[in-house]
This record gives structure tokens, C-alpha cells and sequence, in this order.
């Protein structure tokens, strides 16, 4: 009989507490929001490089420091400025793509580490057309 009062109260012990376990605050965060995150380009020559930038914006309220841009393979190369950007600026990351082989399309993504706490990892994209 207890087991059975045990296990019809169970539920009870756990649907008092509805409330997410994510703590609210109302510390001021950086956004990243880029003007573009995919840029199209035209196929380019075996041996030939281009280089492309994607601008961005700081839309939050706290400073934006990028911390680290990564390539998806070697010949897609990204350059950053690593001085924080204040609330409602913008800054750019430079990527530079160098074709050393290819002749069929591409698709490379570049991985934006940020310090924007709700989501610190954004990717863009640099495609043929």
C-alpha cells in the first residue's frame, strides 16, 4: 500500500518546480549580426585567390569581441581584428579563398567565435554561383 501512495505521489515532486533552470539576469550582452553571412562568388581559375569580406554590426549592448575565425579547410583563409566592438559599431572579417585545384563549385564556411554568451558560434559562407 505505501508503494503504491509513493508512486501515485511521484508526479507531485515533480511538476512543482515549472520554472526553466536557466537563471534570469539582465546583464547587457553582445550581438553579432552580419550584413550578409553568405557571399557568392563566380569559380575562379585553378591557382587564382580572391578575397571577400562580410561586415557586421554589434546589435547588443555590451562590447563584441570576436575570438577566433576558422576556416573549413586550408585554402579558405579569414583574417579578424581582435579589438572589441562597441555597442552600434561595425567591424569585418576578411576571408581570402585560395583555389588551388578546384573547378567544380564551392562551398566553404568560416566559424565565428564570439563573446556573446547566448550563442558564441555564428558561420558564414562563401559560394559559387
Amino acid at each position: 500500500m505505501k508503494y503504491i501512495l509513493f508512486i501515485s505521489l511521484l508526479p507531485l515532486f515533480f511538476s512543482c518546480n515549472n520554472s526553466p533552470n536557466k537563471p534570469q539576469s539582465n546583464i547587457p550582452e553582445s550581438k553579432i549580426t552580419f550584413d550578409m553571412d553568405t557571399i557568392h562568388i563566380n569559380r575562379i581559375s585553378v591557382g587564382d585567390s580572391i578575397t571577400v569580406v562580410f561586415r557586421y554590426k554589434n546589435s547588443g549592448e555590451a562590447p563584441l569581441k570576436v575570438i577566433n575565425v576558422a576556416g573549413s579547410c586550408s585554402c579558405t583563409i579569414p583574417y579578424h581584428d581582435s579589438t572589441p566592438i562597441n555597442p552600434g559599431k561595425t567591424g569585418f572579417i576578411r576571408v581570402q579563398y585560395k583555389n588551388a585545384a578546384d573547378t567544380s563549385a564551392i562551398f566553404k564556411v568560416v566559424v565565428v567565435e564570439t563573446n556573446q554568451t547566448s550563442a558564441p558560434l555564428h558561420s558564414i559562407y562563401l559560394v559559387t554561383n
